[in-house]
């Protein structure tokens, strides 16, 4: 153990392996954004007892878009439409739900973008 730990300060008190001054640099600036991506979140908190929260993003490039919620046999229970384009979030409340696992779909100009399962406590 003590070889360990000489060799680990031997390391890193050896500041001329760290630092070249003779080293050029070269440097490349990214800039990431998700503002044109079409995204389902994880409803939060899952499982839930009476209310979740599903965040998303909906680009404007999207014309119509909805969340449907489907019961553990397939059946559609509700169909919410997203009117507002970017990000945004629904609140589910379900004091009236039966206990069990779910589905949410995110469904964008007629096109599937993706599923989710949510449980009801």
């Amino acid at each position: 153990m003590a070889a360990l730990t000489d060799a680990i300060n031997q390391c890193c008190s050896n500041n001329s392996a760290r630092h070249s001054s003779t080293a050029t640099l070269n440097q490349l600036d990214v800039e990431l954004s998700d503002k044109d991506a079409i995204v389902l979140n994880q409803n939060v908190p899952n499982p839930f007892a009476e209310q979740t929260t599903i965040t998303y993003n909906v680009p404007a490039t999207v014309e119509k878009a909805q969340i449907i919620f489907y019961n553990s046999e397939g059946q559609i229970i509700q169909t919410v439409d997203i009117k507002t384009r970017g990000k945004g979030k629904v609140n589910v409340f379900a004091a009236d739900l039966s206990s069990g696992l779910y589905h949410y779909t995110l469904v964008a100009d007629g096109k599937v973008v993706d599923s989710k399962k949510m449980v009801r406590e």
